[in-house]
């Protein structure tokens, strides 16, 4: 029995550290993006998302967060929006599941609102699928 519990509590630490190490991946993921100063596609993306998108589909849920509903909302009550920010968390959702980097599933600044409307659906879709 003890031996049973202890198995437990090395799985709880385990994906404790696991959730730990994927939530910091995330955070340098949107600092290096916030540095940005030219937005995708006329510069790649940042080294971080490979290293976000290595964790696969388990720290998907956490990039879809970062996700703004609406980017070119009007509201001056909506959250400000990082544009850079929002493309790389994208790069990094199409590289886990090898989805083209394009309009519609990336947020695009040239694009049109009700497409980049979509990208958020897009993803929480995806995601919800796994």
């Amino acid at each position: 029995m003890l031996l049973f519990v202890l198995s437990l509590f090395v799985a709880g630490a385990t994906f404790a550290t696991a959730q730990d190490s994927m939530r910091v991946a995330v955070e340098r993921l949107v600092e290096a993006a916030q540095k940005r100063t030219t937005l995708w596609p006329w510069e790649g993306h940042v080294p971080e998302v490979a290293i976000v998108a290595a964790y696969g589909k388990a720290i998907a849920p956490l990039l879809v967060n970062i996700l703004a509903e609406d980017p070119d909302s009007l509201d001056e009550n909506a959250p400000e929006v990082d544009w850079s920010v929002q493309q790389q968390v994208a790069l990094a959702l199409c590289k886990i599941y090898r989805v083209r980097e394009e309009s519609g599933h990336v947020y695009m600044n040239r694009a049109s609102p009700e497409e980049n409307a979509r990208v958020k659906l897009f993803w929480l879709k995806k995601v919800s699928q796994q």
